[in-house]
Formats: C-alpha cells, structure tokens, sequence
C-alpha cells in the first residue's frame, strides 16, 4: 500500500516522489505493432449480465508491446531498456464502460499485457494479477515477470499465461490527472497549510478529472477484471494479488462468488484499511525495531550492539535534524522497510548517519497532479470517517501509538476529507463472499504495511479463506524462499490446500549470519550477490545519499512509482511512500 507524500513535500521541503503518469493512449502503443496486431482469443462468451454482453464478446487483439509501455509503467528508463524489457511479451487493450449503470454511454480502454505459458502442454490459463497500491500499473509484474529473483517462479511461469492490467484511472489506463490553476499554486505558495493544499488538489481533481473519479472504485475494478477473465476465454477467475490488490480480490468475491477460481491473496488488507491508518503506523514502528533488534542479533550489527542503544541514537539523530530532513530519513526508512532485501543496506546507511555523515535529501518538487492513488483510497474510506476532526483525532492517536512514523496520518487522512466523491454505502465494511471455493491468504509475520493482524480479520470474516504465514518481515509473502513459493504455486496449479497450520521461515539469509558463529560476516552483510537486485541498487542509492525512488527489479532512474511490492515490482517504491497496500 502506498502513501502521498507530495503533501510532505509541498509543506515540508521533503523528499521528491514522482511518478511519470501518462496520458491515455488509443491503442497498444502508437506504433505500426499496434496495427500490424493479430486477433487472438480464447473462447468468446456471448453472455455477460444485462447491458453488457457486447463488453463480455469483445476480442482482444494481442501484438507486440509498445516499449513506452515499459517507461511509462516504470519498467524501463530510456528507448533501449524498453525494447529489451517488452521483447517476449503480448499488449492489449480491453473496453469497459465508465459507467456500468450506464453501459450505452462512455466507455473506457484498459491497458494489459501478458506472457505466455512457457510449456503449452502444461498450460491451465490465465492469471490475472493485481500489484496494490492502489493506483500501482498492473504491468510491470509481467514485465518483470521473469526475474529469476522477483518475478514468478519457472514452474508457474510454466503453466499460466501472466497477465497484468492497468485499472482504471491509472498508468496507461485514462489515469487521474488533476492540474491545479496558477492561482491555485499560487495560492498554495502563500499558504502551505496541509489542510488547504488538500482543498487545493481536491477542487483541481473535480475540475479537471470530475467525469473520471466517481468512476474509479474498487467495485467498478472488481466488474472490470470479470470481463477481462471472460474475454481471456476463462470460466474461472485465476487471480494473485498483492497488498490493496488483496481488497481487490475480496471485492470479487463478493460481487461474483460463483466466477471464483483459484485465487490467492498476498499480504492481506481489510476493506477498512485505509480508515486505519493508526494501526498501519504502529505496524511500521513495530518493523523498525524488528530489523534494529535482527541487526543487533548478529554480532557485526552496523548500527550498534544493542537494540536499545540503536534505538536512542536514531532519535537522537532525529532530533539533530531540521524538521524536513527528519521527515525524509523517516521516509527513506520506511521505504526501505518494505523488502529485506533492503535491510542490509539500510542497516549501513543508519549506521552512517549515526556514527555522523550528513544527510542531505534531494530537493526536488514531486509530480502533484498525479492522484491515482487518492481516487481509489479515498472511495474505500467509510464516509463517517472521513472528516477533519477524524484526522486530527488519528493524528494524536499515532503520535502516541507510533512517534516515529505516526506524523505521516494526518496528511493521509486529511486527502480523503477533502476528496470531492462520497464513498458507497459499503465503503470499509467487511466482506464474507459467501459462496467461493477456498481463497488463499498468506502474510510475513512482520509486515509493515498490511499488519498480520489485518490477514487474520479477514481470515475470520470471509467464509472460505486459508491462512499461511511466514516468519518475517517485510512487505509481500510470495518469492521470500522456497517455502513461500511452493505454498503458492501449489495452491494455483493444483488447487493443493497447505496443511492446518502450516508456517514458513524464509528470511533474507544476509540478516542471520553464518551458522555457527552468533554473528553474520560483514562481507555477507554489504554483499550485492546476497542483497539481490533491489538490495544491490539500495546499497548504490542509500549509501550515497541519493535516495531515488525505486521500483522494485527496476534500473535506478527509471520512473516509477512500488509498493508496494509484488514480484517484479518491488515491495511497491510507490506503496512504500504512500502507505498501505
């Protein structure tokens, strides 16, 4: 899950986070691949519910990716990289209508991409993947698919063709653009208050983007991944998601019980996450001292010898910086939280700054007018809760319950009471999908994004659901080792059930030291072959200082934004900034 924090920037002079949003595109890319495009299919359906059925028949005309897909999704940062990362790979794009109470009228082109089955022999279908956020494009998870490291497995790989899709409203999918006027960002210039920069973007958002955002919630995703599922030529959705694509999934399942196939939900939100952000702040307070407490554990722990002398230094170094440069470490931090792959690098750069180097946070302004994420958030927030004194109440409610990183809710929550769409009737309330083969929930133990405790409400309110954990921290349960990989391929290319009470203990082996000695060797620690990718490109970006954020599996300087967080996409660099799934 994912967090603004343009907010931040804006009024504290934080860190930068932008995010190359594109405009909508009328086809699989722009190109002569696009028109040169062969129509292939599975079977059609020529049903769909009332209104529908010529969404429902639609083809999908499948060609080779447009490579601006890949820089535009965060994949590729420059011409060469993109037709390297599309080379393999099949575009296209799905029409839905804006309105599904008004099927007749606009309609929208949803952009998705997939990869084939690597053995035909094996193939059972689609999987269809959703990477959190919300507002994360769902393509980078195919395009990285592949990632020995953060992508799928080969043996899944093997038998379904991957497919990702940009929701609506997002990416290369009519994303939400909301441009302030110049008296606006004037306006803002003069008074940086976050309470009117949040009045600020929600009367951009209703001006430039008022016909598209009543239409953006996860209900209307939930519709729009069913026609996908028919078109694909499944009776059954085959689905994997991450983090709010979890909430995705749930939604599904109670709009469409009975299209239910194997579906597995990885780092588990409740519906009501996004009204509890307090709880979300206490669960990355908690993570921090986990990693310190990993840390001190070995016996060259960068950062101190005990868990509370490094504990008393970070918020001495705290208190040492002006006010802005203490927001971006706490979000440097948590971004690196998200993955422990990362741990290892953080680890050194805390003990860096702690030992006295001077950090110094890159000054650049964010894109604001990228608001993807807070069309979608806002709609799952139960309207009751979304009001100015219900921000400042959670905010003096996580200064207490989390003083490190609770200062980030009140902007958080201030977005969806000024966010000009009321939220539906139903918004937060807990789902039971009645009806549904069994559903797959899985989840670290120390997640600090979507806390074990919310895996384990939904565990008890869905009527149908597994729960499985692993002994570790760190955002996205599915590619930590090789226990965590066969309880979900399993689950998905044989429908096996894990046994009752089944726990996996897959942790970045760099954090654990070598056996034997009650320590880890420092070469270990920092080594990039033990970091992976991801750690590799933290250690070259957080040790320097230049903090760029990165998605997960993506070259540094690429555009992004990571969760926050499935394969390929990195625990979510956007979901790591802009909190929750």
């Amino acid at each position: 899950m994912r967090r603004t924090l343009w907010i931040l920037a804006a009024v504290l002079g934080g860190p930068a986070i932008a995010f190359a949003g594109a405009t909508g595109v009328a086809g699989t890319g722009d190109s002569a691949a696009a028109s040169a495009a062969v129509p292939v299919s599975g079977q059609r359906f020529s049903g769909g519910p009332t209104g529908l059925q010529q969404f429902y028949a639609q083809t999908l005309h499948w060609g080779p990716c447009n490579p601006r897909w890949a820089i535009v999704s965060g994949v590729a940062a420059n011409p060469a990289q993109a037709r390297k990362a599309v080379a393999g790979f099949q575009c296209a794009r799905l029409t839905v209508p804006l309105d599904y109470a008004n099927p007749g009228g606009k309609t929208i082109r949803l952009a998705m991409n997939r990869l084939r089955a690597s053995d035909p022999a094996q193939r059972i279908g689609s999987l269809l993947t959703n990477p959190g956020g919300p507002g994360e494009s769902g393509l980078p998870v195919v395009f990285t698919a592949r990632d020995p490291v953060r992508g799928f497995t080969a043996r899944l790989r093997a038998h379904y063709d991957i497919v990702g899709m940009d929701p609506r409203g997002v990416g290369l999918s009519r994303p939400v653009r909301c441009e302030p006027t110049a008296a606006q960002e004037q306006l803002l210039e003069r008074n940086p208050a976050p309470l009117v920069a949040v009045g600020v973007i929600a009367h951009a958002c209703a001006r430039t983007a008022g016909g598209l955002i009543p239409f953006v919630g996860t209900e209307n995703v939930a519709r729009d991944l069913d026609i996908a599922r028919a078109v694909l030529g499944e009776h059954k959705l085959d689905y994997l998601g991450f983090s709010y694509g979890t909430l995705l999934g749930q939604v599904y399942a109670k709009m469409f019980p009975d299209a239910v196939g194997r579906m597995v939900l990885d780092s588990v939100a409740v519906p009501h996450a996004f009204g509890d952000l307090v709880t979300q702040a206490v669960s990355f307070e908690h993570t921090f001292r986990f990693m310190v407490r990993t840390c001190t554990a070995r016996a060259n722990c960068p950062m101190g010898s005990s868990q509370a002398a490094v504990l008393a230094s970070f918020q001495a170094l705290l208190r040492r910086l002006e006010p802005a440069r203490a927001e971006a470490l706490l979000g440097a931090v948590q971004q690196a939280l998200y993955n422990e792959r990362d741990w290892p690098a953080l680890e050194m750069f805390l003990g860096k700054l702690i030992e006295g180097k001077p950090f110094s946070p890159p000054s650049q302004m964010p894109d604001l007018s990228d608001q993807s994420f807070a069309a979608i958030r806002c709609l799952t927030v139960p309207q009751r809760l979304r009001t100015v004194a219900a921000a400042r109440q959670a905010r003096q409610a996580a200064r207490t319950a989390a003083p490190l990183f609770g200062s980030f809710v009140y902007f958080d929550w201030l977005t969806c009471a000024k966010w000009p769409v009321p939220s539906p009737p139903d918004a937060g309330k807990p789902i039971r999908a009645p009806g549904t083969p069994p559903i797959l929930l899985v989840s670290n133990t120390v997640d600090p994004a979507t806390p074990l405790a919310w895996a384990r409400q939904v565990h008890a309110t869905l009527a149908n659901s597994i729960l499985v954990t692993n002994v570790a921290g760190g955002h996205i349960f599915y590619r930590m080792g090789p226990c965590t990989d066969r309880v979900v391929d399993d689950f998905l290319i044989s429908g096996t059930r894990p046994a009752p009470g089944t726990v996996c203990h897959n942790r970045n082996p760099a954090l654990l030291g070598a056996p034997g000695t009650g320590g880890g060797s420092t070469a270990g620690v920092a080594d990039p072959a033990l970091l992976g990718a991801g750690g590799a490109a933290v250690l070259a970006g957080i040790i320097t200082l230049g903090f760029g954020w990165r998605r997960r599996g993506v070259p540094a300087g690429a555009s992004r934004h990571g969760s926050d967080l499935p394969p390929g996409t990195g625990a979510g660099a956007r979901d790591r900034v802009r909190v929750a799934g």
